[in-house]
């Protein structure tokens, strides 16, 4: 809410009641119609009486009670204006008591933030770089991945020339050798037809070449770090920028904010003394009724 409602005109003026004595007129004015209708309720047109069959002896059971036609006409209109007075007196507080209510819901609305929240990125993924790189640079990481890859899956412990040396190594030391087939006994020769010095120098030679391939890929990789690194430090520069930039304005948003929370406050109070300095007024129409209970 960011405005106030219009004081309505006929119920409040400079002169006249406060709402504690409102409420104490009208709940006189109440009494006084109360006691009217209880006259009106009495009223008896009809006087009933009986006679017992065989006595000449009449009783009343129920009495006229009556008056003229303009005496129950002026008590039904004056029922009428103390109800109307207090109708009138019951608007008015309620009128007033809903703009005291609304006193409290006064609320300027606040301005936009003018600054984003910043946001710090987590680093790019090396994909990312290798993705960047020109087509020929990209084709050389590639390359030595896969030979660095390629070569160290033969030369590995446990992969295929290793297993071979092992072959081989098991051929000079333990040349022949008797294994059970079923219930035979059969004999086993090795032979082996290469030189261990022979695969010693193959697995030397795939090791340099895998060493090398190593050398060149972890090279890349080192290249493809740093510029990870290198843009990652600028985002940081940026977000510490931005950083800088936003908490200087949200330290004046929230300074502007609270003026304005003042500037409410401040209007609340005014307002306040207004309402509370408002007058219920006593028409004129009713002058005679409030003369009449306050008397």
């Amino acid at each position: 809410m960011n405005q106030f409602s219009n004081i309505p005109e006929g119920f409040f003026g400079e002169n006249g009641l406060t709402s504690t004595s409102a409420n104490h007129i009208a709940n006189l004015l109440k009494m006084q119609y109360q006691r009217l209708e209880n006259d009106l309720r009495c009223l008896n047109f009809v006087e009933e009486k009986v006679t017992i069959i065989g006595s000449d002896k009449e009783n009343t059971i129920r009495r006229a009670v009556i008056a003229s036609n303009d005496e129950i006409a002026e008590r039904i209109e004056k029922i009428a204006r103390y109800k109307g007075f207090i109708a009138f007196l019951r608007e008015a507080i309620k009128c007033k008591n809903e703009l005291a209510n609304e006193i409290d819901k006064y609320e300027s609305e606040m301005p936009p933030i003018p600054v984003s929240a910043p946001f710090l990125y987590p680093p790019i993924s090396n994909e990312e770089i290798i993705s960047r790189m020109p087509i020929g640079e990209r084709v050389k990481y590639l390359t030595a991945e896969a030979r660095a890859a390629t070569y160290g899956k033969y030369i590995h412990p446990d992969e295929l020339l290793d297993v071979q040396r092992k072959k081989v190594f098991e051929a000079f030391s333990k040349p022949t050798d008797i294994m059970m087939a079923g219930r035979d006994s059969v004999i086993v020769n090795r032979q082996s037809k290469v030189e261990t010095s022979e695969i010693d120098a193959l697995l030397m030679r795939l090791q340099s070449e895998q060493r090398k391939s190593e050398a060149e890929l972890n090279g890349y990789k080192h290249e493809i770090d740093e510029k990870v690194r290198a843009e990652h430090n600028i985002k940081i520069e940026e977000y510490k920028a931005h950083k800088a930039e936003y908490d200087k304005q949200m330290e004046e948003y929230g300074r502007k904010c609270a003026d304005i929370r003042l500037a409410d406050i401040q209007t609340r109070d005014e307002r306040r003394k207004v309402i509370e300095a408002l007058k219920i007024v006593i028409p004129n129409m009713y002058r005679d009724l409030y003369d009449e209970v306050n008397g």
